[in-house]
């Protein structure tokens, strides 16, 4: 079935619905106040929606669930009292929509081993997360753009997957997060600016792992490893003029670190805080007035490392790694 320019309005079920092994195709339609915008349930079930609006539905913009399939290409799903859209146990492919607004929780929700592959995609001011994985999903986010999100941007936790290519998030709560044994973040190319608090947070056993980002402006540490079997691994990337430390790790966590660039963090570079955390920096390079913060037994080592005078802009080499940068008083 294909529906085009067709309007759902105040219907008390789904707007549009696909269940028992169908197919609909919407093109330009409207779903405004119903208890669901549309929903697609059960496997074999198809929804493909191109340029359509989901708006002020009471419940979810959008349920995929139960094995369905769904594609989303062009879509508004806007102020829907739950999710804006959710999808569980199934798969999806959501390419150029805006998720906006939720009300109550977050933008989109992916749990109970679902595949999501997302592209060039804005989630902006949900309640919650503007994307959420949870319970197994595997989902990749690519060129997309998270805003001003009430709980964080992206977030990752019971055995969740995610990979960020591209990215950005700015002025969200939290940047990214990922938390629980057997969770992963992955980020490649991405930018954290402006967040409330941390740009990248990891906890509770979680590992994430960084290429080539940059977190800046944050009002927390750039980067913060919590909690003993949380795992960092940073390939490069600037961590710049956040209020807490560039990289932080606490509490028993580990992080290595590879030319990563850090500078006008106001709690220093690189950190390693509480018994039993680990913080290795290879090759990397410190502007910051104090270039690492050891605390409460935190170990760093360092191989390689310089610090540039964060006034001259002199460059120091260490081969043993980074120290701290003398001030003008000592250096006399």
């Amino acid at each position: 079935m294909t529906l085009k320019g067709c309007l759902a309005e105040q219907c008390s079920q789904a707007g549009f619905c696909v269940e028992k092994k169908a197919r609909m195709k919407l093109v330009e339609c409207k779903s405004i106040g119903n208890l669901s915008g549309c929903c697609a349930m059960r496997g074999g079930s198809i929804v493909n929606a191109v340029d359509t609006l989901f708006i002020s539905n009471k419940e979810w913009g959008v349920d995929v669930a139960d094995g369905a399939q769904a594609e989303f290409q062009g879509c508004t799903i806007s102020k829907c009292v739950r999710h804006c859209m959710r999808v569980q146990a199934s798969a999806a492919t959501i390419v150029g929509c805006i998720i906006e607004r939720s009300q109550s929780t977050h933008g989109l929700q992916i749990t109970r081993s679902s595949t999501v592959e997302i592209t060039e995609c804005k989630f902006v001011e949900n309640s919650g997360k503007g994307v959420f994985v949870g319970t197994k999903a595997e989902v990749t986010m690519q060129e997309c753009e998270t805003r001003a999100n009430g709980t964080g941007g992206c977030w990752v936790e019971s055995g969740g997957n995610l990979n960020v290519l591209n990215s950005l998030s700015h002025d969200d709560t939290l940047g990214c997060g990922v938390s629980e044994p057997g969770s992963l973040l992955t980020c490649d190319r991405v930018n954290v600016i402006r967040s409330v608090t941390q740009g990248v947070l990891v906890l509770g056993g979680a590992k994430a792992e960084l290429r080539d980002c940059v977190a800046l402006e944050c009002g927390g540490d750039g980067v913060a490893v919590v909690e003993s079997g949380s795992e960092l691994l940073m390939h490069s990337g600037r961590i710049e003029n956040n209020s807490g430390m560039g990289v932080a790790v606490r509490n028993g966590a580990n992080g290595v670190l590879h030319e990563v660039s850090s500078g006008g963090n106001r709690e220093g570079g690189f950190g390693s805080c509480g018994q039993g955390s680990s913080l290795n920096a290879v090759g990397c390079v410190s502007s910051d007035v104090t270039p690492f913060v050891k605390q409460s037994g935190g170990r760093i080592d360092t191989k390689g490392g310089k610090q540039v005078d964060p006034v001259s802009g002199v460059v120091e080499a260490r081969t043993g790694g980074l120290h701290r940068w003398k001030s003008v008083a000592e250096r006399k």
